[in-house]
Order: structure tokens, then sequence, then C-alpha cells
């Protein structure tokens, strides 16, 4: 199967990018100045009044309609766009060009036509600047950052943001001000910056709340909904959601609604209430057909498709076929979002559903498929995350910093400026005042101390060279005995440094030669597993169609054979290649939030198959009140999933129980204990040495490498835990995994 640590990350970008990028200054609702000559939701164009008798107000009352019906209706925003970028050309008039431009890419973008209101925008920039109009020509910079942002052009999103801002700071315009930190929230946030993305967020959300805007409030409970949900805080995700729900629902805007509806029914599925989930997702979809959101449409099935796909793995166990239902309808789904995502060029949110694609695949034992659907994600998240783009980005960043620390120097300097000049009158005129006091008492002073010290100094003079002549007499006696000396102890450190320095040369070239060795080892050892890993992936698919594809009960026991052998041996070269990178330093910590209830359901979701084929009573007992740490969670699973692996591999019969609890030291504790054959007390130390086993040869009982405790111990001290063991033979075995809250290892986090 595909590896799945490479990206669970990358899950919930795409959801943060799509559900913040809300523009700020509309309701769904449509309204008009004049009743009479306007009629709301009408596919007509609206009656332009009588007293409109100018060419340049008719555009501006166009203009003006187009910009009300975005984004309820579309349709109508694009045909008044139009009628008023008509006629701006017939009369030759570049402003109502540019603002008809402007209005045609917001309605564009929000059908879902992201290229298109791209170029609308562009066009709309260039002719404002040709005018001059700074005011339009910043507003189409908000548009531009927008569109670039749901292109995945991250870079060009950056700087447009960046000149809006520093605008909008300059006129202290809050509420524009608010806005652009959230859309600059939303950008870093799509590129994985969450520090510099909750910066942003939290200054716009101080600002609405200010500025008693409710709407964007709730827009912000979205936002923090989301960071919860990436932290996997999901409780907390689950709270934000209904509040900004609440909202959307009182102020009808149907657009957010949409949004943070399915963003809702996903946390139900991440916390098994999959049935609640389709209710909401369903009519988060519902609700974007209906205001003719494409992109959100595409999104609501490719969340209904992720959620079948958690229901069917949720069933691999009680209900094969209900399994098989859900999977075949998470694929249905799926393909329709990914291929609707490349309709409309969304690379990121295609990227996110490809990912899960490739895993329903890996689920369905269909690895052809899985492979090819890994491969193109891997691709759309090369062209996203390109290292120019970070390049770029940087440089934008560093020149942005640069700008804010040059104005914060030039307020400084005006400040410090007149309260300089005043403290340095001060200082001058003080210290002149000292110099003269002080000099009429110093030189008076002076002259009576320095004839007793001249007194002084005469008498202790005498005293000190009468001393040093004796001690001239003594140093004289011990001269020739130190030369002696010093020559005798000259001739035998020479001697020693010599042997010293033949000794260290020695040790030298010893030491080379072992680090060559090891190298050398290290390198063969990895460069073997990633040879052997590729034709072992093929083997494996191959192996999986034949046992599909041939009738012959012969045959197919031998093509499953294959397949099962091909495993056993893909995960020893995973093993191999741990302890690879382990040895050459290569293996990155990836410290992050542990619930070990979370932890030890997964690990009995994993092995309750395995001991109840060998009829084991398998049990797992998390702790009563809880137990949050902070580990890297793929090695301590690796631990954990090691050492339940073994107890199961050597218990006949009996139990194997895995427990999570504290000590009275404060310490965190996974116990994992077995009623199997044991160990003896001469043996224990070498059931971690690398390629040992008790039971060596190739009849041995027990068939393995000899790495899977190795790796665990290597693992436990990387992450700072103590691993021990009790046992006994016949009597079973006992292992503990000690994490100590002084090393700084699962230490709990406050709030």
């Amino acid at each position: 199967m595909l590896n799945k640590a490479n990206i669970i990350s990358d899950y919930f970008q795409p959801l943060l990018l799509f559900c913040l990028l809300t523009p700020f200054f509309f309701t769904c609702q449509i309204y008009a100045e004049d009743s009479e000559n306007y009629i709301a939701r009408e596919d007509s164009l609206p009656v332009i009044p009588d007293s409109i008798v100018s060419d340049t107000m008719r555009i501006k009352f166009l203009n003006k309609t187009a910009y009300d019906l975005i984004p309820g209706r579309n349709d109508l925003a694009i045909k008044y766009a139009d009628s008023a970028l008509t006629l701006s050309k017939n009369i030759e008039w570049p402003a109502g060009q540019g603002e008809a431009l402007n209005n045609l890419g917001q309605a564009l973008r929000y059908s879902g036509s992201l290229a298109d209101a791209m170029r609308k925008h562009q066009k709309a920039l260039e002719i404002f600047t040709e005018i001059r109009d700074e005011k339009n020509r910043i507003i189409t910079f908000s548009n531009l950052g927008v569109v670039f942002t749901l292109l995945s052009r991250y870079p060009e999103g950056l700087q447009s943001f960046q000149k809006s801002l520093a605008h909008y700071e300059k006129l202290d315009d809050k509420e524009q001000v608010a806005k652009h930190c959230s859309y600059m929230g939303v950008l870093y946030g799509s590129m994985k910056e969450n520090r510099n993305a909750l910066q942003f967020f939290e200054r716009s959300y101080a600002l609405y709340r200010e500025l008693d805007d409710s709407l964007n409030f709730a827009i912000q409970l979205g936002n923090s909904g989301l960071i919860y949900e990436e932290e996997r805080n999901y409780l907390k995700a689950l709270e934000y959601y209904q509040g900004a729900v609440k909202i959307f629902k009182l102020t009808s805007d149907l657009y957010n609604y949409s949004i943070f509806m399915g963003n809702t029914g996903y946390i139900y599925a991440k916390l098994n209430s999959y049935k609640k989930a389709e209710e909401y997702v369903l009519e988060a979809l519902k609700i974007a057909e209906d205001i003719g959101d494409n992109l959100g449409v595409a999104y609501q099935k490719g969340t209904l498709g992720e959620i079948y796909f958690l229901a069917g793995k949720d069933n691999a166990e009680s209900d094969r076929s209900m399994r098989m239902k859900f999977l075949k309808r998470s694929e249905k789904y799926l393909l329709i979002a990914c291929e609707q995502f490349r309709e409309i060029q969304s690379r990121d949110d295609e990227k996110k559903f490809r990912y899960i694609l490739s895993d329903l695949y890996s689920e369905m034992e269909q690895y052809d498929k899985a492979l090819n659907n890994y491969k193109t994600a891997r691709e759309l998240q090369d062209s996203v995350y390109s290292i120019k783009n970070k390049e770029i980005i940087a440089g934008l960043e560093i020149r942005r910093e640069l700008d804010l620390r040059d104005k914060e120097i030039e307020i400084l300097n005006k400040n410090v400026e007149f309260d300089s000049y005043v403290k340095t009158s001060l200082v001058i005129f003080s210290f002149l005042l000292l110099i003269i006091t002080g000099g009429s008492i110093f030189f008076y002073r002076k002259t009576s101390r320095d004839n007793e010290e001249l007194k002084a100094n005469i008498n202790k003079r005498k005293k000190v060279e009468k001393e040093l002549k004796a001690s001239r007499d003594e140093l004289e006696k011990y001269k020739d005995h130190l030369e002696n000396l010093v020559r005798a102890r000259t001739e035998k450190l020479e001697l020693e440094i010599e042997e010293r320095k033949k000794t260290e040369a020695a040790l030298s070239d010893a030491k080379e030669k072992a680090e060559s060795s090891s190298r050398a080892k290290t390198t063969f050892l990895a460069n073997m597993s990633h040879e052997l890993r590729t034709p072992l992936v093929g083997i494996l698919g191959y192996s999986s169609i034949l046992s599909k594809e041939i009738q012959t009960e012969e045959y197919k026991e031998m093509a499953e054979g294959i397949n099962r052998t091909g495993k056993r041996l893909l995960d020893t070269l995973g093993m191999v290649l741990d302890l690879s990178r382990i040895e050459s330093d290569k293996y990155e910590i990836n410290i992050v939030k542990i619930d070990a209830a979370d932890m030890l359901k997964q690990i009995y979701y994993d092995f309750s198959g395995m001991a109840s084929v060998k009829k084991i009573n398998f049990s797992t007992h998390p702790p009563k009140e809880g137990m949050i740490l902070y580990s890297d969670e793929i090695m301590l699973k690796t631990i954990l999933e090691n050492l339940v692996n073994n107890a199961i591999k050597f218990t006949h019969e009996g139990f194997v129980r895995v427990t999570a609890f504290k000590s009275q030291a404060e310490e965190f504790i996974f116990e994992i204990a077995d009623s199997g054959i044991g160990i003896a007390e001469k043996d224990i130390n070498t059931i971690f040495e690398e390629f040992k086993q008790l039971s060596e040869g190739t009849t041995k009982e027990f068939p393995g490498t000899g790495l899977g405790l190795s790796i665990t111990k290597k693992f436990a001290g990387l992450l700072g835990a103590e691993l021990k063991v009790q046992s006994k033979p016949g009597e079973g075995t006992r292992f503990r995994i000690i994490f100590c809250k002084e090393d700084g290892s699962g230490k709990e986090m406050p709030g």
C-alpha cells in the first residue's frame, strides 16, 4: 500500500484555502436603491430610470447593479457587467471599462471560471494604472490576490495583497485592513505557514470585533475552526463551525452557509458520526448547486466521497459487504470531484482528493490505480510548491519587513530628536558646574594628600629595596638547581610526546577505517532497500491481479503465496531502510500532540484480527482520566506495533494486553504484557541486537529478520523514552515504554 505518512499533513491545507477565501464586502441578499425601476432575481436587464439620460450615468447604474448581484446571481451579474463594458467602449470611457471588467472578474470567480476572472482583473489593472486611478487600482490588486490564491499562484497573490494592505494601513481604513489581514492569513495557511497565518487572523478578528461586524466575525469563527481542525482538535472545531453556521443562516449568507455546513459534516465524520456527516454535506451540496457555486459543488462532492471512504474503513471488520458499498460510493464521488477541479483549474483541491483516491484504491487492493493517482497528486503538489515560489515569497516577506522597520525608525527618530537636544543641553550645563566646583575641592585636597603620600612612599621604598636584596641572594642559590631540574624534565616530556603522537596516529587510522566501514554498510543497506522496493511493488501488484484472475485453485494459492511473501519482504526492506536512516542520522523527528486513547484505539483495530485468528484474548486499556503527550506519532506507533506484533507472534494461548497510564512520578507509560513463551534472563540483551533472534536457522519456529526490537529500542532512544523488559520462560513477557517529563518527552502543554 502507499505510504500515507507523506500525505496526511496535506489534507487540511486545501480545506483551509477553500473555506477562508470568502469576500468580506458583500452579503447574499439582493437589494436595489429604487424598487420601482429594479426587480431582484429577474432574468431580464433592469429598467433604466428616465431620469438617467447621460451615457456615463447609465454605465454607473449598470455597474452598480452588476456589483449588487454578485455572488447571488452570477449569470445576471455577467450580463449587466457586459452591457456596461460595451457602452463604456462605445463612448471611450476607461474608468467605466475598468469597473465593468472588475465586476466581470468577480462574477466569473464565483462561477468557478478562475482563469477568465484573472484575465479580466489584469485588464482592469492596466486601465486604472494608465489613467492613474489609485483607488480602483488598489481594489483590483485585492481581486487579483484572491484569484491568484485560488489558482495556487501564491507569490503573485502575496505581492498583490501586500500592496493593497500597505495602502489601507496608510489610510487607517480599519475595515479594509481587517479584510486584507484575513486574505493574508488564508494565503499563508494554504502555504502551511501557520504561525504567520494565525498572526494575520488574530489582527483581523480584533478589528472586526471593534467594528461590530457580525457577518465577518462569523467568518473569523470559521477560520478558527479550520485551524483547530488542522490541529485535530475536532470538538473545538465543531463548536466554532456551529457558531459560524448559525450567524450565516440568520444573515441569509448562502455561500458561506454552504461551505461551513460541509465543514461541520466533515468533523462529524472524523468523530465517527457518519450518518450525521452525510446529512450536513448533502445539504451543503444542494445549496452550492442552487447558487451556481461550481467550486463549492466540486468540493462538497469530494468531501462526501471522503466521508464514505472513512465509513468504509470503519466497517472493515464488522460488515464487509457494507464496507464495499461505502467504498464504491466513495470512488464515484471522488472521481467526479477530481474531474471538476481539473476543469476549473483548482490544482490544490484536486491534489488533496487525488491523495484520498489513492488511499481508497489501496484499501480496495487496486494498486495500479492507487499508484497512478498518487503520482498525479505528487505532480500537482510539485507544481504548486516549487522552489522558485518559495524563493519569491521569502524575498517579498523580507522586503515588507524592511519597509516596516524603516517606517518605525523614521517615527522614532522624529520623537527622539527634540528630547535628545534638551537632554544634551542639561547634561552640558550640569557637567560644567560640576567641573568648576569639583576642581577647586580637588586641587586643595590633592596638595595635602600628595605631601603625605610622598613621605609614606619614601619609607616603603627603603623597606622594599632591603627585601629585594635579600630575595636576590636567595634566588641565585636556587637558579642552578632549577635549571638542572628543567633540563631533565624537558628530555622526559619529549620522549612522552613522541610516544603519544604514535599512539594517536594509530587510533586515528583505526577510527577512520571503522567509520568508512560503517558508512559503506549504511549506504549499501539504503541503496539495496530502494532498489528492491521498486520491483517488489510490481510483484505485489501483478500477484494481486493473478490471484483475482486465475480460476484454478492450486495456481490461485500460489499467486496468493507470492503476494504474502512479497509483503513480508517489503516490510523487511522497510525496517532495513529505517535502520539505515537511524544509523546515518537522517531520521527526522516530527513532534505533535498525541492522545493515548486514540493511539490505543488504532492499535486495537490493527491487531484484533491477527489475535482472533490465534484465539488469543487481545485487549487495550486507555487511561481513565486521559493522557496527552507530545512526541513523534509515527515513531511511537511503530514502537507499539512492533511490541504488540511480537507479543501475539510468541503467544500460543492466553492473553495480550496493552495499557497506558501515568505513574506516581508523573511519567507517561505504555505497557505491553502477554502470556507467551517468555525470554530467559541471559537472552534479554540479545533480543535488541540487529539481525539477532533467539531461534536461529532456517527451520526456526518463529521466522523474522531480527530487526523489529532493534529498531524499537533505537526509536525509543530518539524520543527520549526508556524501554524496559521483564520476562520468564513459560510465564510471558512485559515491555514498558516510559516517557520522563523532565526530558521534555511526553510533556503536557498548558491550556
